[in-house]
């Protein structure tokens, strides 16, 4: 399994407030790898539109469309 995959496996279960912080320290690409979205101004999680866009991404995996690692 290479590191590409990992947020097909685990990214939407990781808690949302420790990826932004990832992010930045560079251990994983992309908040939006894991389906996190930040507020307008990057400073925090935007609780309500991460739980919305995991919600699509975990649809979409389910259906077999797209990695998920794609930004909206």
């Amino acid at each position: 399994m290479t590191w590409s995959a990992m947020p097909l496996i685990s990214g939407l279960v990781r808690e949302p407030a420790a990826v932004p912080a990832d992010a930045l320290d560079g251990k994983i690409p992309s908040a939006a790898d894991y389906g996190v979205v930040l507020t307008p101004d990057g400073a925090a999680v935007d609780e309500v539109k991460t739980k919305e866009r995991r919600a699509a991404l975990a649809r979409e995996r389910r259906a077999g469309g797209g990695s998920g690692s794609e930004a909206t």
